[in-house]
């Protein structure tokens, strides 16, 4: 039986995904919304802001927004091994960990790269939070790649509504990560 916090998990990984449809998108960021918002109020808004702001788009400028803003090289792209290791030999060696890893739990492989946001909840979703290998990669890869992409999609949050979305899963993350004291390097 999965239990909230997984299902909660694999429904904010949808919102990360090519938009198909932006009524829909907003529609499950809503559905989210209300079932969290007893328990988190402060994230609650945060995803009622994301589905606000996505009502003001049409499906194609939503589409063309998405891929505007998470082009990769860029300080918005939704690969968290990219934002916190760079276009390196470590994030190789990551792409290649996380491939295996989600084998082992048997995620599906999906048409994108492993470290992409989408991919990395929908893992957690199926792993559970409690796993030592989730909480690596809560305190090592997806909260420092959220906090690093935050600011500058804070630039731009008046018209962009992902600035939302990541804040609310930076809310949901945040409290789950190990904290590690400043002198650890992220293994490799």
């Amino acid at each position: 039986m999965i239990d909230e916090r997984s299902a909660l998990f694999s429904e904010l990984s949808e919102l990360f995904v090519y938009p198909d449809d932006a009524s829909a998108i907003s529609d499950k960021a809503r559905k989210i919304a209300r079932w969290i918002e007893k328990a988190d109020v402060p994230t609650a808004m945060e995803l009622e802001a994301f589905a606000d702001h996505v009502d003001e788009f049409e499906t194609k400028s939503l589409q063309e927004l998405y891929v505007g803003t998470f082009d990769i090289g860029k300080t918005t792209t939704p690969y968290m091994g990219h934002l916190v290791l760079g276009e390196s030999f470590n994030r190789g060696n990551l792409l290649s960990r996380l491939k295996d890893t989600y084998r082992e739990y048997g995620v599906e492989d999906d048409t994108d790269l492993p470290d992409h946001i989408a991919n990395i909840l929908k893992f957690i979703s199926v792993a559970g939070t409690d796993k030592e290998v989730v909480q690596e990669l809560l305190t090592y890869i997806l909260l420092p790649g959220i906090l690093s992409l935050l600011p500058h999609l804070q630039k731009v949050s008046d018209e962009n509504p992902y600035y939302h979305i990541f804040k609310a899963v930076k809310k949901i993350v945040e409290p789950l990560a190990v904290s590690i004291p400043d002198s650890k390097e992220p293994e490799s």
